[in-house]
């Protein structure tokens, strides 16, 4: 490094390097400080010597090794089969798929077979249930009711039916027809018209 770059790159040491100064730099010195530092870095960090060897005609060698090694692997069979396996797999196969054949077709026919039976038979019965309990609350209903409270019902008005309702009921009837002497004698009449009120029936009509 000449003095012109020294003093281009560090104008302030170039500065001091002009002052009196105790200490003396040796002539040439900055021209070859960096020199001196690699070299020195080189012997110290980059030293040419390790401390690993490779055996004498390692790598002409070695290709030859791996192959062979890989060869002696290949060899080992690390999987043993049993005595007598081959002379017996098929024989254990067809039993085990029989096995599982059966359980299917039980399944099977019991999907098919049962669940809608049972199914049927679930729905027969909640039919029949209600069915039977409608029945038997009718039954109770008319059970309970005497002949007294239907003739107070009657009387009460809560039945009641005028002659235009009687007439249309019996429209088609042909009363003409009717042969009341045959039915009634002349003293069933007369009992029926002494125990009938006119006047009630002159008011109600």
């Amino acid at each position: 490094m000449t003095t012109e770059e020294f003093k281009n790159i560090a104008p302030k040491l170039y500065e001091l390097q002009q002052l009196n100064s105790p200490f003396s730099v040796p002539k040439g010195y900055f021209g070859t400080v960096e020199n001196a530092v690699y070299s020195r870095l080189s012997e110290d960090i980059f030293d040419k010597k390790t401390p690993f060897k490779t055996p004498k005609n390692y790598f002409s060698t070695i290709e030859d090794r791996v192959f062979d090694n890989i060869k002696s692997k290949e060899k080992e069979n690390t999987f043993a089969v049993p005595k007598d396996y081959f002379d017996t797999v098929e024989d254990n196969v067809i039993k085990k798929l029989q096995k599982e054949t059966k359980v299917i077709d039980f399944k099977t026919r019991f999907i098919k077979t049962f669940l809608p039976i049972a199914a049927a038979a679930s729905l027969l019965l909640f039919l029949t249930l209600q069915l039977l309990n409608r029945t038997n609350n009718n039954t109770d209903l008319f059970a309970k009711m005497e002949i007294s409270e239907i003739e107070n019902w009657i009387e009460n008005g809560d039945f009641e039916i005028d002659t235009y309702q009687i007439a249309a009921i019996y429209e088609d009837t042909d009363f003409e027809d009717l042969e009341l002497n045959q039915q009634y004698t002349d003293d069933n009449l007369m009992d029926y018209l002494n125990d009938i009120d006119i006047e009630s029936l002159i008011l109600t009509n």
